[in-house]
Formats: C-alpha cells, sequence, structure tokens
C-alpha cells in the first residue's frame, strides 16, 4: 500500500466534512504552520455546500443579524468593494512573503466572492464546473478561443 501524503489525508478529512491545513511534511515552508480543523456541520456536507447553506440563509435577513446580511443590503456595489479590499490585502500578503497571510486573506477574499455568487443567485458549482471544462487544455489556446469568439 503506497504512503500517505498529507495531500491524501486532506482529501480525506474533507471529504469527511473538515477542512484541514497541514504542516506539510515534505515542504518546508509550510512546516511551521499550525494544523488547523475547522468542523463543518455535518460530516456528509462539503465544506463549500455547507457555507454556500449558511450564505443562502442570510438572503433576507435582517441586516442587523448578520455580517453577511449586511453585505448584501448594500447590494453589488457594498459587496464589490469589500471583494476589493480582500484582494488587494492578498495581494499585499503575497508581495510581503507572508504564506499565512496569503492562505488568510485568500479565505478572506473567497469567501466574499462566495456572498457575491450567493448575492446574485449563483452556486460555487458554476464556479467549479467553469474550472473543470478549463482542465486540460493550455491557457494560452483558452485565451486565444476566448480572444476569437469576442471579436
Amino acid at each position: 500500500m503506497p504512503a500517505r501524503t498529507n495531500a491524501h489525508r486532506t482529501l480525506t478529512a474533507i471529504a469527511w466534512g473538515a477542512i484541514i491545513i497541514p504542516a506539510a511534511d515534505t515542504d518546508a515552508r509550510l512546516t511551521q504552520w499550525p494544523r488547523y480543523t475547522l468542523p463543518m456541520s455535518s460530516p456528509a456536507t462539503p465544506p463549500l455546500d455547507a457555507l454556500q447553506d449558511m450564505l443562502r440563509s442570510r438572503i433576507g435577513a435582517d441586516p442587523a443579524s448578520s455580517y453577511v446580511a449586511s453585505l448584501y443590503a448594500k447590494g453589488v456595489d457594498g459587496i464589490c468593494k469589500k471583494i476589493g479590499e480582500e484582494a488587494t490585502e492578498t495581494v499585499i500578503a503575497a508581495k510581503n512573503d507572508d504564506d499565512a497571510a496569503v492562505v488568510y486573506e485568500t479565505a478572506d477574499l473567497w469567501f466574499h466572492t462566495l456572498v457575491l455568487l450567493a448575492h446574485r443567485g449563483l452556486s460555487h458549482q458554476a464556479v467549479l464546473d467553469e474550472l473543470a471544462r478549463r482542465m486540460g487544455q493550455s491557457g494560452h489556446a483558452e485565451k486565444a478561443a476566448r480572444s476569437k469568439s469576442s471579436s
């Protein structure tokens, strides 16, 4: 039986309903990172699905009742402003060569992008499907195809 890698342990943990950020044994840059486990609402609910369910449950809620509801109340402009702020913070963390901050800020960026998707009635699955569609295709070829279709 092959040795189990950190990636395998992480994927197994995700399948059981937890997000694991492992202290990678094979990557010297990551060995100082602590291991975090964030339990999800149900072992059968994948993390993005659980988050999507929570985001959808806040639609129409009193803005004083939750941060997400307050973002929805600000509309697309307010949500997009927050996404811009989080994108900038992610870039700053990357430029400061701070891997832990890059992960933290990327989580914020993804979260706020998921808020936008939910606000627009879209699912994270649409984004995953688009990424899957692009798999196995050269980025250069994909970009060239976009250029030709928009001409």
